[in-house]
């Protein structure tokens, strides 16, 4: 199998932008190939510029043309990775649909898959050994979800590895976590460690569509049970994995057909927890008609099409005077700033309601939302982490909870906070809510204090709740005689 390591997740809003452009322009691939050769000092070959091309696309939030471009990349010379992102751009468009999504991940997996038939025993350990397969541990995830999670299993009993396969290095200080950097690996080299390394239970936290993968590790059947978790709540299509880890609201029962794995459901009824530090206080916002009503949206842009600008767009023009934030990685994008304000003047909106900021770091964020009423989700793709850092800071969040897993992650946690106010079942309701809200008095003041008193009530900020019932969880899969011994 292909593996995923394109120079793109490294690129400069500038070179992202260069790309598209001369893509738009007709400049010949080998042209392009050449000069990212020269700028990136690396070796940058024409698959790796189709590569970029999409991804820009779709982080610029043009997944449909995204879609409609790789499929003519893969036509012309099929590869696994460009096929990848065919069902990356799927997330975030209106082409998505369950059915859709499970057929080409089955497509993926047929073709490109090479999932092998060998069977592995279970071990007999004297601890049960679990191994976590990530590459953004040095990131905020890691400190406030992956780690917490991991030295949760080692305290139930677990031995934990760890195999780290981002350029960074670390160690979990003071943990038993056992650390495996393995960056420089390849999949049959890191394959082969974990095997040697008689893990039990192998998780991977990346899932299929982050800009780097290690498929191929779980399709040569690195462990006796494997599972997919944590990033993507959507179906691998691979024998290879034998379950994952869902909740009742992303992945109600009647939507178990759209999954090659099995379905691991927790008795919280959750997919997750975050162990968040109040590092920065929740602030109060009182109501008060001498300022402007300020939305806001943190989420990612490649969640951003044009549909969900043009309704907040039609919310601010029902709600006179209103204010809304765009902060995003993206947003330090030409080509990104001229979509907003074309389809915000399009509507009839002064761009100077619209506010745009770059990325910061997660304290800065968290500090914004001290200036901000009421955030708006995506959709049809809608937030994750995002909603948690809303929800955390006291600020609901007003959600659309559409078909499948991909418009149902603000919904779960919303639910679980007590806010089914702002859960909306259509885009004409999302809208009436919006106004609703921004005009109801003192509602959203009494809502703010609701989550200051009780947020940490909620499931997705209850770690240890969650870790426990994760850990008893996977012990089951590993003690119990139904335990898969590894057919494919």
């Amino acid at each position: 199998m292909t593996e995923s390591r394109n120079f793109y997740p490294n690129a400069s809003a500038e070179l992202k932008d260069w790309l598209l452009n001369c893509f738009e322009k007709d400049v010949r691939l080998f042209d392009i190939k050449s000069k990212l050769k020269e700028v990136t000092k690396k070796s940058v070959s024409v698959d790796d510029v189709k590569e970029a091309i999409v991804m820009s696309y779709i982080d610029s939030g043009e997944s449909g043309r995204a879609i409609d471009i790789a499929c003519r990349f893969n036509e012309q010379n099929p590869t696994a990775n460009m096929h990848n992102l065919i069902l990356k751009g799927l997330l975030s468009s209106w082409q998505f649909s369950q059915q859709l999504f499970l057929d080409e991940s089955l497509e993926w997996a047929k073709r490109w898959g090479g999932e092998t038939h060998e069977i592995l025993k279970p071990y007999k350990n004297k601890k049960p050994r679990v191994g976590f397969v990530c590459d953004y541990g040095s990131t905020v995830f890691g400190e406030n979800a992956i780690f917490p999670m991991c030295v949760a299993f080692s305290n139930m009993g677990f031995d934990v590895h760890y195999y780290n396969f981002e350029v960074a290095r670390f160690e979990v200080i003071g943990s038993d976590i056992q650390v495996a950097n393995v960056h420089k690996l390849s999949v049959s080299q890191l394959s082969r460690k974990i095997i040697q390394d008689k893990i039990d239970v192998l998780i991977d936290l990346n899932g299929r569509l982050r800009d780097n993968h290690r498929l191929g590790v779980f399709a040569m059947r690195s462990a006796p049970v494997q599972l997919n978790y944590f990033n993507l709540v959507g179906t691998t299509g691979m024998k290879c994995y034998d379950y994952a880890i869902v909740d009742e609201i992303q992945v109600p029962k009647a939507d178990e057909k759209y999954y090659t794995e099995k379905l691991l459901r927790l008795p919280c009824g959750v997919n997750g927890a975050f162990a968040f530090k109040r590092d920065v206080p929740i602030q109060d916002r009182k109501v008060d008609t001498g300022r402007p009503f300020v939305f806001a949206s943190f989420n990612a842009f490649f969640k951003c099409n044009d549909l969900l600008l043009r309704t907040w767009a039609e919310i601010l023009r029902r709600v006179p005077g209103s204010k809304l934030v765009i902060k995003c990685h993206e947003t330090n994008r030409d080509r990104v700033i001229k979509k907003i304000a074309h389809i915000f003047s399009s509507e009839g909106i002064d761009f100077e309601r619209i506010l745009i900021e770059g990325w910061s770091s997660l304290q800065v964020l968290r500090k914004q939302y001290a200036n901000v009423d009421l955030c708006l989700d995506t959709f049809p793709y809608s937030g994750g982490s995002s909603t948690l850092n809303s929800l955390w800071q006291g600020v609901p969040v007003l959600t659309w909870c559409g078909d499948g897993w991909r418009a149902r992650s603000t919904a779960s946690m919303l639910a679980a906070a007590g806010l089914s106010d702002f859960i909306a079942a259509s885009r004409e309701e999302y809208v009436e809510k919006a106004v609703l809200h921004a005009t109801a008095g003192t509602y959203l003041e009494e809502t703010r204090q609701y989550l200051k008193a009780h947020v940490a009530d909620n499931p997705y900020f209850k770690p240890d709740m969650f870790y426990a019932e994760l850990v008893q969880a996977i012990l089951g899969l590993v003690h119990s005689s139904n335990v898969p011994v590894t057919e494919v």
